[in-house]
Order: structure tokens, then sequence, then C-alpha cells
């Protein structure tokens, strides 16, 4: 069986650990009130008990004054009736466990078995002057009603221990029953604040977190607290605003990614891969900048396929486009991470070498040119292709403000490639 800690913490033992403390510092003070209440109680019993006993005396000593007015010896009379009185009570006690008694000023009269100490009652009667006392010893607990006419002191006696007992009883049964209500408040007292606090504040820590992960949903619960379910409220007003604004995002950066590729298609050549004329014409100017600021070398190299319409004439478009594009996909190959690669219209590419001076260009060029020159382009299955290309190189110099003109020399010099023979590199300064 598994306990829920979360639950037996909140609610169990904030509940025994403030009942322990409650009942621990009040169980004295309560002791103490009862014990007073009950022996208030106990006494009142008490003197009930020897009042009806003194009743029983005073009815006789009313008949006796009645009957005085016909009698002629008082005295005779009197002791006659007390001493009829006296047998009455012992009669009536016979079998009476309780400690019954009656002292009169010749003889003192005990109506049951168990000894008593006339000593100490007349002591107590001496001391005090009340006309109904009680007096405490460690065995007894006397009741003494003193019948003034007469002077008879009419005694009533229970045993201690047994009333302290009842005593006892009644305290720890009132303790017990105002513990178990204490623990019963708090345990309603922690179940509402569990209800109406703590869940609801686990329930929307877990709902955060949800949302914490993206995860933006309604949070429906209802709770009693007026005050949790406007927080709430706003909480689900945050998090409605928060999905808004991340939708928002999400769409914008979806447009943004969209525009970027257009702008990335709008770039290219969509045969080759390559840049095209169009991005030659933004890049460049950025690249011949940044030589220029940064004072190194930038060539610029044009390459054209040699005899590229006697391929189309004979051979077809479809085979001409097969050319163009593997001399891209060499093109490719051989680029460095700084070199731009742009198909600048038909058969006929440019080429942006940052950090390049031109001999070293023609370097590259040349194994360019000569992978190509051994490159076949198959026609058919018992035929392939072999073509070549010419290009033209040249180099920013250090004054110079025109990347035109330097483009213009790089096509000089390709056409004084193509003007030597073909399938030749050349450098114009």
């Amino acid at each position: 069986m598994k306990i829920n800690l979360n639950l037996f913490s909140v609610i169990m033992l904030p509940t025994l650990l403030v009942s322990v403390i409650v009942t621990f510092i009040s169980t004295e003070y309560i002791s103490r009130i009862v014990l007073q209440e009950t022996k208030k109680e106990r006494n009142v019993a008490l003197e009930l008990k020897v009042m009806s006993l003194y009743n029983i005396v005073l009815a006789d000593y009313k008949i006796l004054f009645y009957d005085l007015k016909e009698s002629y010896d008082y005295k005779q009379y009197q002791e006659n009736q007390q001493k009829s009185i006296i047998e009455q009570f012992k009669k009536e006690t016979s079998n009476n466990d309780e400690i019954i008694a009656i002292m009169t000023p010749s003889k003192n009269y005990n109506f049951t078995k168990t000894k008593l100490d006339f000593n100490i009652i007349e002591k107590e009667i001496s001391t005090n002057g009340n006309i109904v006392s009680i007096y405490y010893t460690e065995e007894y607990t006397y009741v003494i009603k003193r019948f003034k006419p007469w002077n008879w002191s009419i005694v009533y006696a229970s045993n201690t221990k047994n009333l302290n007992n009842i005593i006892d009883s009644t305290t720890n049964t009132i303790i017990f029953i105002i513990t178990i209500l204490v623990f019963s408040i708090m345990l309603i007292v922690s179940l509402v604040y569990y209800l109406n606090i703590k869940k609801p504040f686990n329930d929307i820590f877990i709902y955060l977190e949800k949302v914490a992960l993206g995860e933006y949903k309604y949070f429906k619960n209802q709770y009693v607290t007026k005050e949790i379910n406007t927080l709430l409220s706003n909480i689900n007003n945050m998090v409605e605003s928060i999905s808004k604004r991340e939708e928002l995002e999400k769409r914008t950066n979806k447009l943004e990614l969209e525009q970027e590729k257009l702008k990335q298609l709008a770039s290219l050549d969509h045969m080759t891969g390559l840049y095209n004329r169009r991005y030659f014409s933004e890049i460049s100017m950025h690249i011949f900048d940044l030589s220029k600021r940064a004072k190194t070398p930038l060539s610029i190299v044009m390459i054209d396929i040699d005899k590229f319409k006697n391929v189309n004439d004979t051979y077809g478009h479809q085979i001409g486009d097969d050319v163009i594009i593997i001399l891209s996909n060499i093109l490719k190959e051989l680029q460095r991470k700084s070199d731009i690669i742009c198909r600048y219209g038909g058969e006929e590419f440019i080429v942006l070498l940052p950090n390049t001076t031109a001999n070293n260009a023609l370097l590259i060029i040349e194994k360019l040119r000569k992978i190509v020159e051994a490159t076949p382009v198959p026609v058919d299955s018992n035929k392939d292709l072999h073509f070549t290309v010419s290009a033209g190189i040249s180099q920013i110099i250090d004054d110079e403000l025109n990347l035109d003109l330097v483009i213009k020399r790089a096509d000089d010099a390709l056409y004084t490639s193509k003007n030597n023979g073909r399938n030749k590199s050349t450098i114009q300064f």
C-alpha cells in the first residue's frame, strides 16, 4: 500500500503536531477547571445528601414543637422525641454502606459499621462556624450540618478515594473529549487548507510546468475559493497571450524562412545550383570593398565553354545542358570556402577569388581546365563527348575604384585565350 507523503505531510503531520501541542498546553489548565467544577458538583451532591437527613430531623422537630402545646412535661417529651428520631435514623441507615452519624451534646451515634473518628469532627465543628461545612481527610470526606435548636450535628461521610476516582474519571473523560474535539477541528482545518489552498496551488504549479514546456491548454478546474479562481483566470489570460504571441512568432519565423528561401531561389541558377548573375552583382561589390579596406588581393576569373554552340547543334540541347552541369559540379568540387562561383549567362561562368593573386588564380584554373579536358560526357552507350574551357584572369590594382574595369580585363583575357586557340588560361593586368 502506497502512502501519499505529500497529502500525509500536509494534513496529518500538522494536525498531529498542533493537536499534541494544544492538548499538552491546555491539559493542566483544563484539568484544574474540570477538577474544580467536579468538586463543586460533588460538594453540592454531598450537601444535598446531608440536607435530606437534616430534613428528617427538622420535620420531627416541627412535630415536636407543635406537640409541646399539649405537653406539660417538656423535657421528658423532648428526650422521648429525640430517641424516636435516632431510632428512625438507625432503622433507615442499617443497610447503608455510607457513613451517617448524629452528634448530640450527650452522646454520638454512628449508624454504620465503619468506625468514625468523632474527635476530628468535633475539632472541625469547633473551628468552623458554618452551618454546613465540608472537611477532607485522606480516608473520608465529611459533610457536617448543624441543627442549632438542639445543638446536634448531622454527619454524612464518603470514602475520599472513591470520590477522587469519580473525579479523575470525569476529568479524564472530559479531557479526552476535548482532545478529540481539538484533533477533529485541526483535521477539518487541514482538509480545508489542502482543498482550498494546497491542492489548487499544486495543480497550478503542475499546469505552469506544462506551460513552460510549451503545452498551452486552458486550465478548466474550478475551486471554492474566489481568489484562487481569480488567479487562475489571470493565469489563463496570460497563457493565452503567450500562446498567441508564440504562434505569431512561429508564423513570422516561417514567413522569414520562406522569404529567405525565395531570396535564395532568386539568387540561384535553377539548372546548376550556382549563384546567378543577379547575386553576383550584389556580392561582388561587397567583396571588392572588403578587399580594398583590408588591402588584400582579389582575382576575378571568366570561364567559357569552347565551341558550345557546336555541341548544341551536333548533340542537342540536352547534351549541352549536361555539359554545363558537369562543369558546374567540377567548379563546386574545387571551390574553397571563400570563393564565389556564379553562372554569368549561357555557357559563361565568373569566379571571385578573395585573398588570391592572379598567379595563384592561374594555378587553380589550370587545374580546373585539365580536369574538364579529361572528363567525358556520355552521349549514348557507344560514344562520349569531351569538351574544353577557356579562361581569362585579372586582379584588382591597389588604387582601382571600379570593379567593372576588373571584370572587363578578365573578359578581355578570356577572348585572348579564345583567339590563341582555346583551351587556355590568360592573365591580364
